[in-house]
């Protein structure tokens, strides 16, 4: 999924991408440093408090005013697994 991102023509929009990890034991962060050259990604880890609690938590780092919810926990789990 971010690499597909990374294909959009930013000058059309602005796009900043946040991930929000609540609780995974796995380490995301090298995934993650893998694309902040080509989005505007950020990444915060926090205490695993639920899904409600995690969507609130990345709405409040968010500078937008539109957002599409994209849950990418296999994702990432199948993308760290081949590194």
């Amino acid at each position: 999924m971010l690499q597909s991102l990374t294909g959009i023509n930013k000058g059309e929009i602005a796009l900043e991408v946040i991930v929000v990890d609540d609780g995974s034991v796995t380490d995301n962060s090298p995934v993650i440093d893998q694309f902040k050259k080509s989005l505007d990604i950020r990444y915060y880890k926090k205490v695993n408090e639920g899904v409600a609690s995690t969507r609130n938590f990345g709405f409040s780092k968010s500078r937008g005013n539109s957002w599409d919810l994209s849950p990418m926990t296999t994702r990432f789990r199948s993308h760290i697994s081949r590194m």
